[in-house]
C-alpha cells in the first residue's frame, strides 16, 4: 500500500507556550502532530480556523456591536437584578 507524500513543518515558538499546549494536548489524548493535523483538517473541511473570532475587547463582533448600539442609545434602560435578567437581556440584544 502506497503512502501519500507528506511535508514537514518546522516552527519556532516560546518554550512556555509549547509546554502549556502540550499539557492540554496530552489531557485530550493528543500529541503535537495530531493536534496540528486536526487544526489543518478542520481548516480545510470547514474553510475557517477553529478559533472564535473576537475583537480586541474579547467579545464576538456581533456582541460588541450590540453593546456599542446600547451605549449609543441612552433611551434604552434595563434593570438587571438577577442572573436570569442578565441572560434574558443579552439574549434579547
Amino acid at each position: 500500500m502506497a503512502t501519500s507524500p507528506s511535508d514537514d513543518i518546522h516552527i519556532r515558538m516560546p518554550r512556555k507556550l509549547k509546554r502549556d499546549a502540550l499539557k492540554v494536548f496530552e489531557a485530550n489524548g493528543l500529541d503535537v502532530s495530531s493536534a496540528i493535523r486536526l487544526f489543518f483538517m478542520h481548516t480545510t473541511m470547514q474553510g475557517t480556523v477553529p478559533l472564535p473570532r473576537v475583537t480586541v475587547n474579547g467579545f464576538t463582533p456581533e456582541f460588541e456591536a450590540s453593546l456599542l448600539k446600547q451605549i449609543r442609545n441612552p433611551d434604552i434602560v434595563a434593570t438587571l437584578e438577577t442572573a436570569e435578567d442578565i441572560e434574558k437581556y443579552i439574549n434579547d440584544l
